[in-house]
Formats: C-alpha cells, sequence, structure tokens
C-alpha cells in the first residue's frame, strides 16, 4: 500500500469524518545545486464524511507543518502580497460517503547565495509558505485543518451563510517522506 492510499496509519476520525494525510511520493530527490532547478513536491489533505449527513468544508489557505527526524517541528516561513477574502466559494459539501482531497504543490530549490535547501509553495490565497535549511534525510508531515462555527464566520467576514458547516479542528498523522539524493 503507497501512503497515497487509505490506511489506518495516515488518518484520523472525528465525529464520522475522516482526515488523511496524503504524500502521493515519499522520496524526493534533492535536485542539483544549480541556479532554477527544482524538485517538484506535493502533499494532500483529504476528507471523507462517513456521517449520515452532508457537511460543508473549507480548504482555504491550506499549509503543510513539516517535522524533522528528530521530531522537532520547522519554523514555517508565511508571507503574503496579497490575501482573498473568504467566500461561499471556498466552502464544498461532502455527502455522506463521499471524499474531498486537496493537494498543496511546492518545490525543492537551492537558494545558492546562502547555499541553503528550501521547500517552498504557494497557498489559495496569496501567500508563500517556506521551510528553510532542509538538508538529506527523514521528515514527516501532517496538517492542522480548523473550520469556524458559522458565528465565528460572521464576525470575522462579510456575513455568509454556509449550509452543514462542519466546525471544529484536527490534526492530522504525521507521513514520513524522504529528501535523497
Amino acid at each position: 500500500m503507497t501512503s497515497f492510499e487509505s490506511n489506518r496509519i495516515n488518518a484520523v476520525q472525528v465525529n464520522h469524518v475522516r482526515f488523511e494525510t496524503l504524500v502521493p511520493q515519499q522520496r524526493l530527490i534533492i535536485p542539483l545545486k544549480k541556479e532554477n532547478l527544482t524538485t517538484f513536491v506535493q502533499f494532500g489533505l483529504r476528507i471523507t464524511n462517513f456521517s449520515s449527513n452532508p457537511y460543508s468544508f473549507k480548504l482555504f489557505g491550506l499549509k503543510p507543518e513539516v517535522r524533522n527526524s528528530q521530531e522537532k517541528l520547522l519554523k514555517r516561513i508565511y508571507h503574503a502580497n496579497a490575501t482573498v477574502g473568504l467566500d461561499e466559494s471556498h466552502f464544498f459539501i461532502v455527502l455522506p460517503g463521499e471524499s474531498l482531497t486537496s493537494f498543496v504543490d511546492g518545490e525543492l530549490r537551492w537558494y545558492l547565495h546562502n547555499n541553503e535547501l528550501v521547500m517552498q509553495g504557494q497557498d489559495n490565497i496569496g501567500g508563500y509558505w517556506y521551510f528553510h535549511n532542509l538538508s538529506l534525510g527523514n521528515y514527516r508531515i501532517s496538517f492542522t485543518y480548523r473550520n469556524s462555527t458559522q458565528s465565528e464566520l460572521n464576525k470575522l467576514f462579510l456575513p455568509i451563510v454556509i449550509e452543514n458547516l462542519w466546525a471544529g479542528k484536527v490534526t492530522t498523522p504525521l507521513v514520513e517522506f524522504w529528501l535523497v539524493n
């Protein structure tokens, strides 16, 4: 079974909803130390509704959390050039028995000016995330999913009404990946 397939190791279930960490490619080849050479990386979150009710979820601003081989959470640098406002189009209804999957794309690249390997990517709200000073070895990735209650949405944003909003916070299990030559 590959890490992309469902299993108990990469999933957690809360109130009949399963949240999974997806790592389609666990072995990521570090690019050669040359300008503009990159290695594509992709990580994902799958939400499966096992309840008898439809729920609305948002996959807005999803960012990975990475730990090194010593289980230390790596500092994620985040910059936003512009932010996109939250609206109804950012919510997706997941019917009973169905799944919703979102992937975060990024790249590995060398910053030659300081001889530093970086993993970076862009989210869907106008921001960029970075993990600096990476090296050969194993890492583990997860996602923390948060969905506000309807009253919190009304306080934070222009009043929008989202039907069957699933509210809560969950962190997916860590799934391993390796940076290799």
